[in-house]
């Protein structure tokens, strides 16, 4: 028989399970809008930071010239590809972010260009275009497109004979997003085809991925793949340190402040730029972004 005080304990017991099944509902609820507030935030202030228009999420100008049509392109999709520097001996590769439409992929391709070329730098460059996604609730599918597009651009590099040996040299700049899409082509170049140095060097802009990955997940990739990584970051960057990490959980992204602790690999050269870049799409800005000092990094040239 079920005594008052056992009667009393078990409705207790069961008051209390549906009390803590609440929190925890709640808390899933809360922790699901952070990380979609944190999406949303990303992609709003992208777009308004120049990624998808001129402005920057704090207002300054952010301001960059349309491409020149003979500016060269290489696209994911079959023959996708425009005015590509077949032949070059020397060549930049830039990789765009998040939310970023052809036309813009183009502009800061360019703009990357043209600063390199008045800082003295002789070779080629396109931009490599791929699927960025549109909308800020994209943003993990986002990153799953840049993983595919990492492995995409590894294949095509090693089977069209875009990476030789000798005096070729392959150089990338990625911008915030674009930053995965060079980890994943590294990782594959290691991985998949066991490729010493197969890129120069390699610039990460306002990079979007997570700090500790740099020395741990993608660190071999990295010291086998690459000759050098340089990392250019700000702390002033508000897209990195508001809504990547409200998106990624709290993590920290090597954009913000560099790899805060932990392993980095041998090869990694860190740049604070915090008290010149203020806004996440500055970084390739002709006037006062940072290209300027990639073109004074010796290993480029």
């Amino acid at each position: 028989m079920t005594t008052d005080k056992t009667a009393k304990a078990n409705e207790s017991n069961q008051s209390e399970s549906q009390s803590l099944s609440r929190r925890r509902l709640l808390k899933g609820a809360v922790s699901a809008a952070v990380g979609l507030t944190g999406i949303s935030a990303i992609g709003e202030a992208e777009a308004a930071c120049g990624c998808e228009g001129y402005y920057d999420d704090i207002g300054a100008d952010c301001y960059y010239p349309p491409a020149p049509g003979w500016f060269g392109y290489l696209g994911m999709s079959d023959g996708d590809i425009h005015n590509f520097p077949w032949g070059t001996t020397n060549v930049v590769v830039f990789i765009h972010g998040f939310r970023t439409r052809r036309p813009n992929a183009l502009k800061y391709g360019y703009e990357v260009w043209n600063k390199l070329r008045d800082s003295g730098y002789g070779g080629d460059s396109f931009s490599f275009l791929w699927d960025s996604k549109s909308q800020p609730w994209h943003w993990n599918q986002a990153k799953a497109n840049a993983n595919e597009a990492g492995i995409w651009l590894a294949e095509w590099m090693v089977n069209t004979g875009f990476i030789s040996y000798g005096n070729f040299r392959i150089h990338f700049v990625c911008h915030s997003l674009g930053a995965r899409v060079a980890m994943e082509c590294l990782r594959h170049l290691h991985l998949g085809y066991n490729m010493n140095n197969a890129v120069d060097t390699v610039h990460l802009l306002g990079g979007a991925v997570h700090d500790r990955a740099i020395g741990g997940y993608y660190r071999e990739d990295i010291e086998t793949s690459c000759y050098e990584l340089h990392n250019w970051h700000s702390a002033n960057d508000k897209v990195l340190r508001i809504a990547f990490r409200g998106a990624e959980g709290g993590r920290w992204a090597v954009g913000w402040r560099g790899i805060a602790s932990g392993p980095v690999p041998y090869n990694h050269y860190e740049h604070d730029h915090t008290f010149e870049i203020n806004k996440h799409c500055q970084y390739m800005d002709y006037h006062t972004g940072v290209v300027d000092n990639i073109a004074a990094v010796p290993t480029f040239w």
